[in-house]
């Protein structure tokens, strides 16, 4: 079974990002409202748009609770020229007796189609095979998220499975996808 601790938190910097724990102040309150009450960035995401600071409150402290028990670990992405939180990227649903993690990600449609989450997501691949030592990472999205589809097929997830109608959210029965990738099958040294 892994064994996981993220104390100290591992921050990591790129060329153009800072990603770093979401600390629980105004500042990152309001980013993080702007972040889940954007209805383009949570179109595809399935869970309601925040609607006041003490959503975006709660979201950073359970943020910080799976953090405090080994059960998750979320980044801030910071954009470095403005010094603005401009998204979230993360592992939860963490199998650590199978060796296996949910990755989830987000980004204001500001930043989109820019390679800023390919650059993060570089990171914390990385991150979670080398340092994490995960065996395997999942990514469970909506199919009509082809953004979504085409980032992690560039990192070499495979679709393994479409679930037709597995989720209610909004009074709808909706589809998943799952995508995965292994750990042997993640090229550590691709500059993509």
């Amino acid at each position: 079974m892994l064994e996981l601790n993220f104390n100290p938190f591992p921050g990591f910097e790129t060329e153009r990002l800072l990603l770093n724990r979401v600390e629980c102040n105004s500042i990152n309150i309001e980013a993080i409202l702007k972040l889940r009450s954007n209805g383009d960035a949570m179109h595809y995401i399935g869970k309601p748009l925040a609607t006041n600071k003490a959503d975006a409150e709660d979201l950073i402290m359970r943020m910080a609770n799976d953090l405090e028990n080994n059960t998750g670990i979320g980044w801030g992405i910071w954009y470095k020229h403005t010094n603005t939180l401009i998204g979230t990227i993360g592992y939860h649903r963490i199998q650590k007796e199978n060796h296996r993690a949910e990755i989830g990600y987000m980004i204001l449609p500001k930043y989109w189609n820019q390679g800023i989450m390919s650059e993060a997501m570089k990171m914390i691949l990385k991150h979670g095979f080398d340092t994490l030592q995960f065996h395997r990472i999942e990514a469970v999205i909506d199919p009509r998220n082809e953004s979504s589809a085409a980032i992690l097929k560039k990192f070499g997830f495979v679709k393994e499975a479409h679930l037709r109608e597995n989720y209610f959210f909004n009074d709808t029965f909706l589809d998943s996808e799952i995508y995965a990738l292994l750990k042997v099958d993640f090229n550590f040294s691709n500059n993509k």
